[in-house]
């Protein structure tokens, strides 16, 4: 009680002081209005917002000022949805918040275990496929057609044995998720440039190298044509890949501590021991990884 009554205190003090200050803690994309007790975001009283947006439709609002229409909703939804989850035990911003889990360390502190699990190859990867898109828009003079445009991008990259960001997968030989979402954005009748030109880096990457495009391949395409920079890719990607991060965490927190690790060790010791022996190529530990998966 002691505590409550504290805290209390402690934020009327920080209404009185801000008040003081003249509301100095709003920005352009939201803040309170003190004195008559209301909550902005982009200018829209916040509970003009619920029960009338969805989560979807809040998150586009605060991002780009804007409430979507109804296909760029739906669009919008599908690549948070196909972003969430689905690999298990896998994903580094799984394991590791699974790992901080185990060890009976708090919700917060997991879930940072888990967004420091993101890098330029894993959730930081359709920051640079969008990156890509940029590029070869901006480079166009229009003096080429488009699939020749991006022929020639994509061969300076393999030219120079870079990474095509976008393509390509560490599990999968073909990525699930990307015919279905390209299908879906083309059943909306929803177009872009962007989209054109992902199609034409699929279709030209997997003619000269076999490679097929991931989830970042083509939402990074969509992101750009809704109107996202690439700054916003690596953030939405962690936004939607939280919910998995917390059902692991929260299912690690019920089971007996070190759950996680005591199911990885056999994995780790057939690997050492393939490796120590001589025994196995790279393709049986592929295996082996995918079955723990």
């Amino acid at each position: 009680m002691i505590r409550i009554t504290r805290e209390i205190k402690f934020w009327r003090m920080i209404k009185r002081f801000f008040r003081h200050i003249k509301y100095d803690i709003n920005s352009d994309i939201d803040g309170p209005d003190l004195l008559r007790e209301r909550l902005y975001v982009r200018g829209k009283d916040i509970n003009d917002l619920i029960g009338d947006f969805s989560f979807t439709e809040a998150i586009f609002h605060i991002l780009m000022n804007r409430r979507p229409d109804e296909v760029e909703r739906k669009i919008f939804d599908a690549v948070l949805v196909s972003f969430h989850g689905g690999f298990g035990y896998s994903p580094p911003t799984v394991l590791l918040a699974r790992l901080s889990a185990t060890t009976g360390t708090t919700i917060p502190h997991a879930l940072s275990a888990g967004y420091a699990g993101g890098g330029k190859y894993h959730v930081g990867a359709i920051e640079n496929a969008m990156a890509m898109y940029e590029d070869i828009k901006e480079s166009r003079t229009g003096g080429m057609p488009l699939k020749e445009d991006v022929e020639k991008y994509i061969d300076a990259v393999f030219e120079n044995k870079k990474t095509l960001y976008g393509f390509g997968h560490p599990l999968f030989k073909k990525d699930p998720r990307p015919e279905k979402l390209r299908g879906y954005v083309a059943e909306l009748g929803y177009r872009s440039e962007y989209l054109d030109i992902y199609d034409a880096a699929a279709e030209i990457a997997a003619d000269k190298k076999r490679l097929l495009p991931n989830i970042d391949g083509v939402n990074s395409a969509i992101l750009l044509s809704l109107g996202f920079s690439k700054d916003y890719g690596t953030g939405l990607f962690l936004l939607s890949r939280t919910a998995a991060m917390l059902a692991h965490i929260v299912e690690e927190m019920q089971k007996t501590p070190f759950y996680t690790e005591d199911k990885l060790y056999p994995l780790i010791r057939t690997l050492e021991r393939e490796r120590s022996d001589g025994e196995g190529n790279s393709e049986d530990k592929f295996l082996a990884g995918k079955e723990m998966r």
